[in-house]
């Protein structure tokens, strides 16, 4: 590969190319990444007395990132605001941050600009780079900056249509992250941040096979310091760097620390952050926006044209007067309404629209993914529309862009149940009774939330399938009875009962949520929820046909075991909704076809009530493409994270 030298600008302070540190190479051990045993040390980027504009890259490319880092380990910085000066116009992802990661498309000149606060004096660094007319057929466009000990995702791509393999991963300088191929996830890498004690700049690099060649990338990731996590932090692992969506919000001094931040250790009042019902009944979107904590712009931007675009009923900004904040952050994953702030916190995964986005957003899999592994089933679920899913996935490594539209039914899953949670602890019935001076922790507990009224109303039937829920969700050991349960046994059980889904017997706010979630989907959008029993395939190469079904069902909500339950809940959480309407118009549940795989009951006749195999000439003319891609069915989309000690 062909390297240019990058051209340097000077402004007011001296700059620093990556040209210029000394590396020591930690060595990868048998294909996999660096083997921490053999060297424990990594050089440190080198220290400096003054703030630096640092270009980040070996070789500039066609399609190759390069990083621009401000590093000024030694000096707190404020006010950071990146500006492209020359060149073809690059997306600025991440405009706020210490690194920023641009990638040229055509060969040519490029200068870039940062603005930022010292000690009360606002500075200007400038820098300036050649791209040559070569392209990299390898690139990891994922240079960021994170806290220390925050987690990190890496993840490389081949050039479009381009076949790559015989990944690993090496780091090359900073403080030591001990990576080993345990932490490769297929073409990521994916580990925690070093403790640091100033900011340190870590750089990797990825080799690979891409169509027959053996190739290579750099990333940089700025590690920046952060003070320990004091014992009684409500969120007692670090977060992300988050700041308000708008920056003249009236609760822009309080939002941050009040509901993502690690140094929150009391629930705060509601005088210094009230339920948005407290200001408006009629909130605008303005006045949604005013609560909006993000790690990265695009976030809040996405979400607000959501808003804007896609709440025709007003069902989100009614539901979100129950809350106090929209957290939107790149390592919340997954999504969950939290009792102790009054805050909802969003997977940004539900909103991204191009690859750059995508690629902000921490890859880390859910902490779940293990529970429940020597269990002999599985229940999984899928979202449906006209015989189809609902929403496809996306493989990262398609470089895909999504249409604002194609969020609807994903982020609005996640919002009515989010949403549910919030209002089940903050009901519209007492939005006016609360005390002001109360901290919002206590306020959800004045009165017993609206589930809890469920529950003794209308209870689920089986402790059993509560229990095997611990299992499953909340990583309890299995008993050995547990273990001998057999998809059959889990079909007995579920089918007459008045759950929804699984997950509704993790928790009884969990049971609550699950119920207004599904009606307001398939009232709203159209949009059913197929739910199975099915065996537990134990291979990670398993696909959705290796699943197979023992009892489904499209449609559960039309049980009549579940209509009162179900209208409970949807008069309490949405009072301006008409709950029995909707469900008398409810369609008779659909079965699913036992002994058929969960893929090949996707698609289910209507015109005699059979079920149509996926191996049948329509469905294999609707579903080639899907079933190519689609992946074994997960059962982990929510999360309930345990509250403080009041």
């Amino acid at each position: 590969m062909s390297q240019v030298k990058p051209r340097l600008n000077v402004k007011k302070l001296t700059q620093l190319t990556f040209s210029l540190f000394s590396f020591q190479v930690l060595m990868a051990c048998g294909g996999g990444g660096g083997d921490s045993s053999s060297n424990n040390t990594i050089t440190p980027s080198p220290t400096t007395s003054e703030p630096q504009l640092l270009v980040q890259d070996r070789a500039f490319e066609i399609a190759r990132s390069v990083e621009l880092v401000l590093y000024a380990p030694q000096f707190e910085l404020s006010d950071i605001s990146w500006q492209q000066t020359s060149g073809e116009s690059l997306e600025i992802i991440s405009p706020n941050s210490k690194l920023i990661t641009v990638t040229p498309t055509t060969s040519g000149d490029y200068a870039f600009s940062v603005q930022f606060t010292q000690n009360g004096q606002a500075q200007t660094l400038e820098q300036s780079f050649s791209i040559s007319e070569q392209s990299s057929p390898l690139n990891v466009p994922s240079g960021q900056a994170v806290q220390t000990e925050n987690k990190i995702s890496l993840r490389a791509f081949a050039s479009a249509g381009n076949d790559i393999a015989n990944i690993s991963w090496t780091q090359l300088s900073g403080d030591n992250a001990n990576i080993t191929s345990d932490n490769y996830q297929g073409n990521a890498l994916i580990f925690d941040a070093p403790h640091v004690s100033q900011d340190s700049l870590l750089q990797f690099q990825v080799n690979a096979t891409v169509d027959g060649q053996n190739v290579s990338d750099t990333v940089s990731v700025l590690i920046e310091y952060a003070p320990p996590i004091a014992e009684n932090a409500y969120f007692d692992e670090r977060v992300a760097k988050v700041f308000p969506y708008k920056a003249d919000s009236p609760y822009s001094g309080s939002l941050v620390n009040c509901v993502y931040s690690n140094t929150l250790s009391s629930s705060c009042r509601l005088n210094q952050l009230p339920l948005l019902a407290h200001d408006t009944m009629s909130p605008t979107i303005d006045d949604i926006m005013d609560r909006v904590v993000v790690s990265h712009p695009w976030m809040g931007e996405r979400f607000e044209e959501f808003l804007r675009n896609h709440d025709e009923f007003d069902d989100f900004k009614r539901l979100l007067r129950a809350t106090t904040a929209v957290v939107i952050a790149y390592d919340v994953r997954p999504a969950f309404y939290w009792a102790a702030t009054g805050a909802i916190y969003l997977d940004p995964s539900y909103l991204w629209l191009t690859p750059n986005e995508r690629d902000t957003i921490n890859e880390a899999p859910d902490y779940r993914s293990g529970f429940g592994v020597d269990l002999q089933f599985s229940i999984p679920w899928r979202y449906v529309k006209d015989n189809s899913y609902a929403f496809p996935y996306y493989d990262p490594a398609d470089r895909q862009t999504r249409r604002l539209d194609e969020l609807i039914y994903p982020l609005g899953y996640l919002l009515y149940h989010e949403l549910a949670h919030a209002n089940d602890f903050f009901p519209a019935q007492y939005w006016q009774q609360l005390s002001m001076s109360d901290r919002i922790l206590d306020a959800a507990f004045e009165q017993a939330p609206i589930s809890e009224s469920l529950t003794a109303l209308y209870p689920l039937d089986s402790q059993t399938m509560a229990d095997l829920a611990q299992v499953r969700y909340g990583g309890s050991d299995a008993s050995a009875s547990q273990e001998a349960t057999l998809p059959s046994d889990v079909s007995q059980l579920f089918e007459p009962d008045s759950a929804v889904h699984f997950y509704s017997y993790f928790t009884e706010r969990e049971d609550f949520a699950m119920l207004f979630e599904e009606l307001m989907m398939q009232h709203r959008y159209n949009v059913y929820r197929d739910v199975a029993v099915t065996n537990n395939p134990s291979h990670q190469d398993d696909t959705s046909g290796d699943y197979i079904v023992d009892w489904g069902q499209r449609g559960r909500l039309a049980e009549p075991q579940l209509n009162q339950r179900l209208n409970f809940v949807v008069e309490n959480v949405l009072p301006e909704f008409d709950s029995a309407s909707a469900i008398s118009e409810l369609p008779a549940a659909i079965e699913f076809t036992s002994g058929l795989s969960w893929r090949d009951n996707l698609v289910l006749g209507s015109a005699n009530g059979s079920v149509i195999g996926a191996n049948s000439s329509l469905a294999g003319q609707l579903l080639k493409a899907e079933m190519e891609k689609q992946r074994p069915p997960t059962e982990y989309h929510y999360y309930s994270k345990p509250l403080p000690k009041r």
